[in-house]
């Protein structure tokens, strides 16, 4: 019966299975979680199938490139282990210590890590000489399964060795650029790898045909000197700035005692993951309930739950909303952030959104930008990438081309670009109007959207309002001030409309959205 089984060559079998390197050799360790012990297996028949370690394990751990546990060693609880850890990382490298301490529950993450669906990565960015690479041999050496991605000559080996080895993967900047095949290849696995469902690339083997995927999904360090060409990487790549240490007690050199040592935390964190690697994770609510941008949140909620310090925990939540913050900033600086803004200013101003005026604005607003924005360049953004209505609406003399005013897509589109609060400066506004001037009587001399044009409205207009406004006291329902406004401009529901905003843009009234009430705060 043994002679027809098929061997196969593998990494993974089972959660409770893991390789280690005993000895020389590559070995299966199988925990037993009944009896809380482990038996080691040079091969596991199962079924038809007998299962052996993937010679790469050997071959890379045999050269110092792949770091694995020798044996599952007791560590008492996770909090001792968590001070072990911190200690170590203290000893060998020196940075920021909020970090250091939050590297301690990375490391704790990654010998879970398949049991989320989404990982993030960790990156030590700066000039040469700031010890980026002794950071990430340092905490790469304590993770599940890290291994060294070092030079290669073709893009074959880098998704070859992802995938046989699936685990903590060490990259330094030293190694690839992106002018080159191997750079386009790690680039290709740093895009895909932090997702589960789409942690894959799929490659032709030799002269066959037929795609393979190579799985590329689990934990990165990177050691890097520029930040990376995509956003989207960046957003799910916790960074800190390394610097040259001043410290005289951190090693030069990398000795034998370091390596035993981090071969015992290997040792405890085997364990830890045998007794963890089945629980359920709880997700932190209140991490869950952040107003931060959600692909931060779906990076980062995975390590909360495994982090069981509250102070590191609290910390995370400071670094969420400076992530979130950064975004928003560097967004609304961008050149689509700048047209939302002038999109909303001119809303705000009540005036059409003309693609013309759109440009104009934008130009007002950004008198640094270095290229000419035609309104011909702008439809092409409004449309192309806002994704905006266009379409030509009638004013009277003229039908230029405008934007639909969308509420909804451009409520997520200013959130997106930093500028919630200019969309619901307006909104405040427009939420009367539509409250009030949709309900009352009037209607029947109401302009239609292809007739309103720019109403003139003179101060005198505005201070006739007031003490029509404050008859019966200065806190009236918006629905009465929208009759009233209507009444006096003679059933011209724009001008009362633009009458409503200006009263609140110059600070004359206040609006309160709960009681859906009208304070006027001047006699006129």
């Amino acid at each position: 019966m043994s002679e027809e089984r098929r061997i196969e060559y593998t990494t993974v079998i089972s959660r409770n299975i893991e390789p280690v390197y005993r000895q020389g050799v590559v070995s299966w360790c199988v925990y037993v979680p009944r009896e809380d012990d482990v038996h080691y297996y040079q091969e596991l028949p199962v079924g038809d199938v007998v299962y052996r370690p993937h010679p790469v394990l050997r071959l890379y751990a045999e050269k110092g490139f792949l770091f694995l546990p020798e044996r599952p060693e007791e560590y008492g609880d996770t909090m001792k282990l968590a001070d072990e850890i911190y200690d170590f990382l203290y000893r060998h490298v020196d940075y920021e210590d909020t970090y250091r301490r939050l590297d301690v529950w990375y490391a704790f993450f990654t010998w879970v890590y398949d049991q989320f669906p989404i990982v993030p990565y960790r990156r030590a960015l700066g000039d040469w000489g700031r010890g980026k690479s002794r950071w990430a041999k340092t905490l790469g050496s304590i993770c599940y399964r890290a291994f060294i991605q070092g030079a290669a000559t073709s893009a074959a080996p880098v998704f070859r060795l992802s995938d046989a080895i699936r685990g903590t993967q060490i990259i330094d900047e030293n190694y690839f650029s992106l002018k080159t095949e191997v750079g386009q290849a790690i680039l290709q696995i740093l895009n895909s790898g932090y997702d589960k469902t789409m942690g894959v690339v799929s490659r032709c083997i030799g002269d066959s045909h037929t795609p393979h995927p190579f799985v590329t999904f689990g934990p990165k360090l990177i050691a890097a000197r520029l930040r990376f060409p995509d956003e989207a990487t960046e957003v799910r790549t916790i960074t800190h700035y390394a610097y040259e240490t001043d410290r005289e007690d951190i090693p030069i050199l990398l000795k034998e005692d370091f390596w035993e040592e981090a071969k015992s935390l290997r040792n405890k964190l085997l364990l830890w993951r045998f007794h963890h690697i089945n629980k359920d994770f709880e997700e932190d609510e209140e991490f869950l309930k952040l107003k931060i941008n959600p692909r931060i949140r779906e990076v980062l909620a995975p390590i909360a739950s495994v982090i069981e310090d509250d102070e590191v925990k609290k910390w995370l939540k400071e670094l969420a909303m400076e992530l979130n913050a950064s975004i928003l900033d560097t967004r609304s600086a961008s050149e689509l952030g700048g047209v939302i803004e002038a999109i909303l200013t001119l809303k705000k101003e009540g005036k059409p959104l003309q693609v013309k005026a759109i440009a104009k604005k934008f130009e007002e607003l950004n008198p640094d930008y270095p290229f000419p924005i035609t309104a011909r360049k702008m439809g092409n953004i409004l449309r192309r990438e806002l994704g905006l209505t266009v379409r030509r609406v009638n004013l009277g003399d003229k039908t230029p081309y405008c934007v639909v005013w969308e509420e909804e897509k451009m409520r997520r589109l200013a959130r997106s670009y930093g500028l919630g609060e200019l969309f619901d400066s307006i909104t405040s506004i427009t939420s009367i109007t539509s409250l009030t001037l949709e309900r009352m009587g009037g209607r029947g001399e109401r302009k239609t959207p292809t007739s309103i044009r720019d109403e003139v409205i003179e101060v005198k207009d505005v201070k006739e309002v007031i003490p029509i406004l404050v008859e019966g006291g200065r806190t009236i329902s918006a629905r009465e001030a929208g009759r009233r406004l209507v009444e006096l401009c003679r059933g011209d529901v724009a001008k009362a409309k633009r009458l409503l905003r200006l009263l609140i843009e110059r600070g004359l009234a206040t609006y309160d959205a709960t009681t859906k009430t009208l304070t006027i705060l001047t006699e006129g």
